[in-house]
C-alpha cells in the first residue's frame, strides 16, 4: 500500500538553473546534497554516470519533496519520464506574474478547477518538466 508521496526526482541539464527555478523562484529550501558514484548509479538505475543530487523541501519541513539530479554526462532526452508534478502554492496569481517576468511559459493563466475549490495553472521549468501550480481556495 502506498502511504504517501516521498519525492519527485527530476533530471536537470544545468543544476544551477534547476536550483534557480525550484529554490529561488518557487521558494523551496535545500535540505541536503550529495554525489553518487558511477557504480552506485549503475546499481540503482542502470546508468553508469556520476550523479550530483540536491534534495529540496518546504521550509520548516525536513522531508524532501523534490530531488534534482544532474549527471556528469547529460542523459536527458526530449521526452520526460513523468506527466507532471503538482505543487500547492499560496497565491497562484502572484506566482504566475512572478514567473512570467522570469520568462517562464504557461499553458494557461490561473483558473478554477471544475469544483471551484482550487485555482490551477500549468508551466514548464527550464528542462521542459510540466508543473501544475495549485492554489487551494478556502
Amino acid at each position: 500500500m502506498i502511504k504517501n508521496i516521498r519525492h519527485f526526482g527530476i533530471v536537470v541539464k544545468d543544476l544551477d538553473r534547476g536550483l534557480y527555478f525550484y529554490r529561488d523562484l518557487l521558494g523551496l529550501v535545500e535540505i541536503n546534497r550529495g554525489t553518487l558514484t558511477e557504480k552506485e548509479t549503475e546499481d540503482y538505475i542502470q546508468v553508469s554516470e556520476k550523479l550530483i543530487y540536491v534534495k529540496l523541501g518546504i521550509k520548516n519541513n525536513l522531508y524532501p519533496c523534490i530531488e534534482l539530479y544532474n549527471f556528469h554526462k547529460p542523459i536527458l532526452n526530449e521526452t520526460s519520464s513523468h506527466s507532471h508534478i503538482a505543487l500547492t502554492v499560496d497565491n497562484s496569481e502572484k506566482i504566475y506574474e512572478e514567473l512570467l517576468k522570469e520568462g517562464i511559459g504557461f499553458a494557461n493563466k490561473p483558473i478554477f478547477d471544475r469544483n471551484k475549490q482550487n485555482k490551477v495553472c500549468f508551466c514548464k521549468d527550464f528542462d521542459q518538466n510540466i508543473l501544475e501550480l495549485v492554489e487551494e481556495i478556502k
